[in-house]
């Protein structure tokens, strides 16, 4: 019975990782009615970025988070300014090459300044920092992860159900 209820847990804390990339995907393409291919990559330049300033800045954890939010966004309007407006007659298939066009150039950045091998980054929660209820192991990691997929649902869905702009 334990080992089914750990299953139980760990499946919903894995399962709103994939939540959080779901919501993501759909709020990328309910704006743009654009499927985003290079999202992802978007993802991951931002994540060498903060890397960068965790280890070759030694900014402390917060003030980088802050400053990657900054680049994330920043690089998001970037693309979408760029290169995603200025398409001549877009239709959607054309955007989804873009988007795919995209993507390749974000790889390819990345692999050039960072390079191509897998790298660890300095994080304040480590990989086995656990709660313990009971017989229950629970990742600090999942806890996290669980919370900011909840907050996130649930500030979405308040906002697309009662403010202005979201009806």
């Amino acid at each position: 019975m334990v080992d089914f209820v750990q299953m139980i847990v760990s499946g919903v804390a894995v399962g709103s990782s994939y939540a959080l990339m779901g919501l993501a995907m759909v709020i990328i393409y309910k704006t743009s009615e654009v499927p985003n291919f290079a999202q992802g990559e978007m993802a991951l330049a931002s994540s060498f970025f903060a890397m960068m300033l965790l280890t070759s800045f030694n900014l402390s954890i917060f003030p980088a988070f802050c400053l990657t939010f900054l680049f994330a966004g920043a690089l998001g309007c970037f693309l979408e300014f760029a290169v995603l407006r200025r398409a001549k007659n877009p239709n959607i298939l054309g955007m989804i090459v873009i988007t795919i066009g995209l993507e390749m150039v974000l790889v390819g950045l990345v692999s050039w300044k960072f390079g191509a091998e897998q790298t660890t980054m300095p994080f304040p929660i480590g990989p086995y920092d656990s709660y313990i209820i009971g017989d229950l192991f629970i990742s600090k990691l999942d806890v996290l992860t669980l919370v900011s997929a909840l907050v996130l649902m649930g500030g979405l869905y308040s906002f697309f159900k009662y403010s202005k702009l979201g009806l």
